[in-house]
């Protein structure tokens, strides 16, 4: 399987895995609120959201065994990368123990902390741990062996078992709610169902992965300081996004009232999952960039950065423009009119996260080369100027003025600073990758703001169904220009060569 091949599996059953995560959520959302009732799925929310923030605990180690397996994998080296991962693991047991203490303390005093009811507070303390058991200390040790399968790009693997853990968790959840049983009772199904996943990537890597061997005596304190001195700068990246992904809301309730919060969330909602959208193709670059460094081809990185980001921002303009045309009466058809202020909010989130979609690449090609320091730092001043600006312009423009200090500090830090540095370590310069990637987002997206304007224009929509049918065929024609305009030849070559491959090679195994 060509490396280009591989690709593009692991990124469309990553699309595949996220779309069975939205269609479960969905769905189960609702049902969980008519089951447990408000109180309960209210503290199950909040439980979750402190949860997330032990999350840290990880301190980017995760992304260093990304990093480490697949640029072993590329300079051959399994003693290495055999050696770096039983020091990792002696790491992932110590936070999993730290996590527990923090755990312990937060215990002692999450009930008077949010104050919690007197009749749910023994609920609270269970349900409290056992979601940290699932998310934390259980989760640091067992993440290991997902990020081996991630590092070795046996993504498709780990999507096929993300797809069927939600599936049957939703399926679970379902079953035990409908049949009466309550809240702790729904987070050891959550827990279970994290279990048996783990499980398999345990199965999967010793399977896949060759010559895996974990071992206290393979343990070396030299790897120990490389790996920190690495996900050090990973984990700076990881807090200021975190920071500037919860600092919005607060910014616009220190000066406005709490509806105006209401409305800001939602236009941040829509340009969140939107960007996790477009992640999940930018995801499955990692491990191909270590690998492609530890193999020493340059030229290839340098490829990547180019002509693959190209593709990358494929969905984020499709998502971008309807959000442009579309956006208010999706937002109106949604929520209800009294949130149609948040489309202008929207329109600038959008236009932020579609030009990050360059820098997310550009990124990763910097972290996985060996710049990974640059990465946080950029990250630090993004976040100071984003916050920075946000407070300067909530008085004068409100909900507006805090999401353009995001998107001034996206073109500042991540256009600027964070590509031009990119393309300058690989020989291209800033006004000819300008010139390669800006049209396939600029002409396809003109084309098709234009039909989709055109049409709304002849046929006013009047539910989300009709809005998405009215959508379709600009995003159609976004497709169609793009390939005639924005796709080199050898480009197109490569695409039928990889469809030709794979189209054979399934012939091949049914017969």
């Amino acid at each position: 399987m060509t490396r280009t091949l591989r690709v593009a599996i692991n990124a469309l059953t990553n699309y595949g895995r996220f779309a069975i995560a939205i269609i479960v959520f969905f769905l189960l959302t609702p049902f969980i609120i008519d089951k447990l009732g408000p109180d309960d799925f209210g503290l199950w929310s909040l439980i979750f959201s402190v949860i997330g923030f032990l999350g840290l605990l990880d301190l980017g180690f995760g992304t260093a065994v990304v990093k480490y397996v697949a640029e072993c994998k590329g300079a051959g080296d399994v003693e290495r990368r055999n050696q770096l991962l039983s020091t990792l693991a002696i790491v992932y047991f110590a936070l999993a123990v730290i996590a527990a203490a923090g755990v312990v303390a937060l215990s002692l005093f999450f009930d008077r902390i949010f104050a919690i009811p007197p009749n749910q507070q023994d609920k609270a303390l269970r349900v409290l741990w056992i979601i940290a058991t699932r998310a934390v200390v259980l989760n640091l040790p067992l993440s290991l062996f997902r990020g081996i399968l991630f590092g070795e790009q046996k993504i498709h693997l780990l999507n096929l078992v993300q797809a069927v853990s939600t599936i049957l968790y939703g399926l679970a959840a379902w079953f035990i709610l409908d049949h009466g049983f309550g809240l702790i009772t729904l987070a050891w199904v959550n827990l279970g169902a994290m279990v048996i996943e783990h499980i398999a990537y345990v199965f999967l890597a010793y399977i896949y992965v060759r010559d895996l061997k974990i071992s206290f005596s393979m343990v070396r304190g030299e790897f120990l300081k490389e790996a920190f001195s690495f996900s050090l700068f990973t984990f700076i990246v990881s807090v200021s996004a975190l920071i500037l992904l919860r600092t919005d809301p607060i910014i616009v309730k220190l000066f406005l009232p709490l509806s105006a919060v209401a409305v800001y969330t939602i236009a941040l909602k829509i340009s969140e999952y939107s960007h996790l959208l477009t992640k999940q193709f930018i995801n499955v670059l990692s491990p191909l960039v270590a690998e492609l460094k530890g193999s020493g081809e340059d030229e290839k990185i340098r490829f990547l950065l180019v002509n693959v980001t190209k593709f990358a921002l494929v969905p984020a303009a499709v998502l971008t423009v309807a959000g442009y045309a579309l956006g208010r009466e999706a937002i109106v058809f949604w929520v209800g009119p009294k949130f149609a202020a948040a489309w202008p909010v929207l329109a600038l989130l959008m236009t932020a996260m579609m030009l990050a979609v360059p820098q997310m690449v550009a990124s990763n090609v910097l972290t996985m080369t060996g710049h990974h320091k640059f990465t946080a730092y950029a990250a630090i001043v993004s976040m100071f100027i984003n916050i920075g600006l946000s407070l300067a312009l909530v008085r004068p423009l409100n909900l507006v003025g805090v999401a353009l200090g995001t998107l001034v500090a996206t073109v500042i830090v991540d256009v600027v600073v964070i590509i031009g540095k990119a393309c300058r370590l690989h020989g291209v310069s800033l006004g000819s990758y300008i010139r390669r990637v800006g049209p396939a987002a600029l002409l396809p997206g003109a084309c098709q703001l234009a039909v989709t304007l055109a049409l709304k224009k002849w046929m006013v929509p009047s539910s989300l169904i009709q809005l998405a049918l009215l959508a379709l065929p600009g995003v159609v024609v976004y497709g169609v220009v793009f390939w005639l305009l924005c796709v080199e030849p050898s480009e197109k070559l490569l695409l039928r060569q990889n469809v030709l491959q794979f189209s054979n090679r399934k012939t091949g195994q049914a017969g």
